[in-house]
């Protein structure tokens, strides 16, 4: 995987961090047998606070960001993603530009 990608992942996740949102990502390769072209990234978050322990423990809170969970956060957060891929893009000298939408 190329540093680009990771950066971008890493980026997206700062979105998150921002909110003490706990979140992982992972990059794929393309499967041998599938489209090559197919490089992408899973992000998976939860709505609740989270806390870093250390060593691999973290503290959960009782209670829950609802308040993300609208339009307003997610439309947000989906400009911001794509801002980080445009700039990625454009970086790297590709003309394709993506959308929030």
């Amino acid at each position: 995987m190329t540093l680009a990608r990771q950066s971008r992942v890493a980026s997206i996740g700062a979105i998150l961090a921002r909110h003490d949102l706990g979140h992982v990502g992972v990059l794929h390769a393309p499967d041998a047998e599938g489209d090559q072209r197919n490089f992408h990234a899973h992000l998976l978050f939860s709505m609740r606070p989270v806390e870093s322990l250390g060593m691999g423990a973290f503290a959960f809170s009782a209670e829950q960001h609802s308040d993300l969970n609208d339009a307003s956060f997610i439309g947000q957060m989906r400009e911001e993603i794509a801002a980080i891929l445009n700039r990625s893009m454009a970086s790297a000298g590709h003309s394709r530009r993506f959308t929030h939408l």
